[in-house]
């Protein structure tokens, strides 16, 4: 927690998430603008920097093969978080998993900010964790800091970067949507 704590304490933060609404405004000078600005796994920034600006700060990522490939410049990172609590000091997810969120340094959410949104959202998303996270930490989450959060509409692709709709999402689009309004000012 206290990484977290000393890279966002007293700075604007642009918390910038993977749904195809970053789309609808050319923001990604104003998100470039903030002191700190967070991405989610496997996001892409190449072709969107109009809307997505092109800087990141923090990275959190579920550690998935695929997202630590797609972002080899994990160094440029002030801080990589994993959304998931650790287990005795260990990530509580596959060997391969684990071990490259070792290698990156990863920061894990706190199990009692793990638990607290998983009691309130199911299957909560990587985004929903650490929004409850900041919340915990500064209290009520200012609206215009979030970008990108589309709620996991199933007529639309969960990723701006993605052309297909997915519908076998695992997330609870209208529960998050609920619970993350609960948290902004």
């Amino acid at each position: 927690m206290d990484a977290l704590l000393s890279v966002c304490k007293g700075k604007s933060v642009a918390i910038v998430g993977n749904g195809p609404s970053i789309l609808d405004n050319k923001n990604g000078s104003f998100i470039d603008s903030h002191d700190i600005v967070v991405r989610f796994n496997n996001f892409s920034t190449i072709g969107y920097e109009e809307y997505t600006g092109k800087r990141t700060d923090i990275w959190v990522s579920s550690f998935w093969e695929r997202e630590v490939i797609a972002h080899p410049c994990l160094d440029s990172f002030s801080l990589v978080i994993c959304p998931f609590p650790a287990y005795n000091g260990k990530p509580s997810f596959s060997q391969i998993n684990r071990e490259l969120a070792e290698s990156c340094g990863s920061s894990y959410i706190p199990r009692e900010i793990y638990n607290g949104v998983e009691s309130i959202v199911s299957s909560a998303s990587s985004g929903c964790v650490f929004l409850f996270w900041l919340y915990k930490l500064f209290g009520k989450i200012p609206k215009e800091s979030l970008f990108g959060f589309s709620f996991f509409d199933p007529t639309k692709s969960h990723h701006y970067f993605e052309d297909t709709p997915r519908v076998d999402s695992d997330h609870k689009g209208e529960e998050e949507k609920n619970f993350i309004r609960s948290i902004l000012q």
